[in-house]
């Protein structure tokens, strides 16, 4: 007689398939690297992917291709897939995955983390529709927001969401991939909604909410050289400039983390607390090489 855990077991393996196909080196590079960017484990993506993404596919060229793509089909997928194999949607395995995975690695990355946290996506969406609330669990802590836009931003692959947490008592972004679990909450209407104030801050949207935030800088020749025409990614926006004295758009830590890869080269003089965190960061890694 078999043990009831081997039955279990046995069950499992039935009501799962899986899946073995080859493809082009994109599709297994992107499947790869969106397993570390958004740290979900290959056979959720590859599951998610098949469960929202199997209509209107298109064929790509038939070729020979080495990279390989290996996944088991949960039960909810495996239905499905019998229910498509059943209604001749499926011509074969490696065709049909292939071009469903092809679909899903042409998009950009911000699209596909909308499939791949699209129950959270959709909930926050009906919450800015409606102007209600929403309960998230982000980064281990429950919060209560009001969420106002979603925005991506120029050189960035990532959905954050502009909101008014009433946790910190404070607007703040939130990206959505780090969004755990998300609840709307239908009988509770938005309280510190500003159309006004919304407006001006997806217009002018970044994720450390710098605008009205000003930092004051002198570079060296290189260091101009380099904000100018080089370190162009999270670069501040330019307010006011005098030579080498810029006056810049961005909250403090906007300002450290863009100025860590050439403070050699970069004086910053306004707010004086970024300038103390600075001197005291050059102290420290002075004690390295005393």
């Amino acid at each position: 007689m078999l043990t009831p855990t081997k039955v279990a077991g046995e069950n499992k393996i039935m009501n799962e398939k899986k899946i073995k196909i080859s493809v082009p080196n994109y599709i297994s590079q992107t499947i790869k690297n969106d397993t570390e960017y958004f740290n979900i484990k290959k056979n959720n993506l590859c599951n998610t992917i098949f469960e929202r993404l199997t209509k209107n596919y298109e064929k790509i060229p038939k070729k020979k291709f080495t990279d390989k793509i290996q996944f088991n089909l949960n039960k909810s997928n495996r239905n499905k897939y019998d229910d498509l194999l059943g209604d001749e949607i499926i011509e074969s395995d490696s065709i049909f995955f292939r071009e469903i995975f092809d679909k899903y690695c042409s998009m950009p990355r911000y699209q596909r983390e909308k499939i791949l946290f699209k129950k959270h996506y959709e909930i926050i969406e009906d919450a800015i529709k409606n102007k209600l609330k929403v309960k998230i669990r982000y980064n281990g802590t429950l919060r209560l927001i009001e969420p106002y836009f979603f925005k991506n931003v120029k050189n960035e692959s990532t959905n954050y969401i502009f909101a008014y947490c009433y946790k910190r008592k404070e607007h703040s972004v939130y990206k959505l991939s780090k969004i755990e679990e998300a609840f709307l909450k239908i009988t509770q209407k938005q309280e510190n909604y500003n159309a006004e104030y919304i407006k001006t801050m997806e217009k002018n949207f970044d994720p450390f909410l710098s605008y009205g935030q000003k930092v004051k800088v002198r570079f060296t020749k290189q260091g101009k050289e380099l904000f100018n025409n080089i370190l162009i990614y999270n670069r501040p926006k330019i307010l006011e400039q005098k030579d080498n004295t810029y006056t810049l758009e961005a909250t403090e830590m906007a300002a450290k983390v863009y100025f860590r890869a050439f403070l050699k080269e970069v004086e910053i003089i306004e707010p004086i607390s970024l300038r103390n965190w600075i001197k005291r960061e050059l102290q420290e890694a002075l004690k390295n090489y005393s």
